[in-house]
């Protein structure tokens, strides 16, 4: 059965700041007082993945996705999101800088886990395997969390631009011990991501044995990090170092172990997204109809039972819906035409985005309270086709792509090279893994630009021109989000980036 993430003390919301913090439990002791057995460590590590959950959905997905060029704000916007829609943030943004503060505060107190769990109290073997792998599994939560930052403060550590790594520019500070009082300067892309890599290694190393598997998670899939998650998350992060040898090792691992198979039809996919059941899903994270989780609700915005209408902050654009053929069932679970109202304007058979849909194993309220999906084995096959494409290995690339391609009803392609290949691969990550994160990421790593076009309905869009309309040229200083303003206040060490 699935372990309940109990809060007990680390459960703080995702707009503190990074000086913040609120480690004690509802019995007001301390971290020192708290963590002693194997029992309190198997608490505060499922505490570590509540605050996890909480940097997993929500603005911290949405933020980035809205600055794409795949949706366009309505007049129910109400500004949220509005400046990083419109590419006019600032290092004072409330988004940039709840995000800093939300990831390290939780830094901050994954790293006092990491600094007790040698003196918890582990005698009989059994307690020891539990402090090994709750060590282990926050040690890769730190991996992501520090994945996660470089990937948005700073550039990308391949510079397809000249085809070698940008490892030298500045990444973001590596806390790596308990300290409130501690300033850090920024390592370097490369340090963190070499920091990243060592504590992946560091959850090998506890877990011991291959195979070794967390207790607790499964009933239908991981809500934890297992080691096919951690095997994924090192193709992730191999494929945004170029390092395509690696990154291709690491995702064909996964797919040759078939423990997490593509379905191929469209109830079972949708079921992924309807009802958090899917064998494509290596790793999500718990939550229960008990919680008041976050959720997706930009897209769809308020349900308006008396009008039967959704009133969206957001719509997908003409162009990204014109990324998808006839034949690919993910246009249909993506998007669902229907009514919508914007202010006194309803406007029928229009497409919202629909990956996060109302359901009722997650809430009782309508809300679209979802449970995200961390790892899954679609992105896992585009890792492995987009490694192999930059190798040149047309044929494995191809049999990768192709395969993740008839899964979702469409015919083989047959590009003549690795170059077209590539810009196959491109479009089928954007069809597949769009809504989750990865685009605005993509587009830093690609060099490319940014090219947002008005939706082709007029009316039910804000009338500043700037949201519907915006070109950003590739290399673009905004790409790389500014260090919070209040940040750079309070540690002197801290180096803005170029144009914030």
């Amino acid at each position: 059965m699935k372990l309940q993430y109990l809060l007990l003390g680390l459960a703080f919301t995702g707009a503190l700041t990074s000086c913040e913090m609120d480690f004690t439990n509802p019995n007001g002791l301390g971290l020192n007082e708290s963590l002693q057995t194997a029992n309190d460590m198997q608490k505060w590590v499922d505490g570590a993945y509540a605050q996890l959950r909480g940097r997993s959905y929500g603005a911290y997905v949405t933020n980035t996705d809205v600055q794409t060029e795949h949706f366009n704000s309505t007049q129910n916007e109400g500004n949220r999101n509005g400046e990083l829609h419109g590419w006019m943030a600032n290092s004072s943004t409330d988004q940039i800088d709840d995000t800093w503060g939300g990831y390290y505060t939780m830094l901050k107190n994954i790293n006092n886990i990491i600094e007790k769990a040698p003196n918890v109290k582990a005698e009989k073997e059994a307690d020891k395997k539990v402090v090994n792998i709750g060590l282990g599994e926050v040690y890769a939560i730190r991996a992501y969390s520090y994945y996660q930052l470089v990937n948005l403060y700073a550039k990308a550590y391949y510079n397809e631009a000249t085809g070698t790594a940008d490892a030298a520019s500045l990444g973001v500070p590596l806390h790596l011990k308990f300290d409130v009082e501690e300033r850090l300067p920024r390592n370097t892309v490369k340090e963190v991501y070499d920091q990243i890599l060592s504590d992946l290694n560091k959850t090998d190393s506890l877990w011991g044995v291959a195979g070794a598997t967390p207790e607790g998670l499964l009933d239908d899939s991981p809500t934890r990090f297992t080691p096919e998650a951690i095997k994924a998350f090192r193709a992730r992060v191999y494929l945004s170092m170029g390092e395509w040898v690696k990154a291709q090792a690491a995702a064909e691992s996964v797919i040759n172990g078939n423990a997490y198979p593509l379905v191929d039809n469209r109830a079972d996919f949708a079921a992924m997204w309807k009802d958090d059941a899917c064998s494509e899903i290596i790793m999500h994270l718990y939550i229960d109809q008990n919680e008041t989780p976050n959720e997706n609700s930009l897209y769809l915005g308020g349900y308006q039972p008396s009008t039967k209408a959704y009133l969206p902050d957001y719509l997908p654009t003409k162009g990204l819906l014109d990324l998808y053929d006839p034949g690919d069932y993910r246009k249909d679970v993506y998007f669902l035409q229907h009514k919508f109202i914007f202010a006194s304007i309803v406007k029928n058979n229009l497409y919202g985005f629909n990956k996060y849909p109302y359901t009722k194993k997650f809430s009782s309220s309508g809300n679209f309270a979802h449970s995200p999906i961390l790892f899954r084995t679609a992105e896992v096959y585009l890792i492995a086709a987009e490694a192999a494409a930059r190798q040149g290995n047309l044929a494995v690339g191809l049999n990768h792509l192709n395969a993740l391609r008839k899964a979702r009803g469409l015919a083989n392609v047959a590009p003549a090279t690795a170059d077209d290949l590539l810009a196959e691969v491109k479009l089928e990550r954007t069809r597949e893994l769009v809504g989750e994160g990865f685009h605005f990421y993509d587009l830093k790593r690609w060099h490319q630009g940014m090219d947002r076009k008005a939706q082709g309905v007029q009316d039910e869009l804000p009338l500043n021109p700037s949201f519907t309309n915006i070109q950003v040229q590739a290399g673009d200083n905004r790409f790389v989000w500014g260090i919070p303003s209040k940040d750079i206040n309070l540690n002197k060490e801290l180096k803005q980036n170029e144009g914030w």
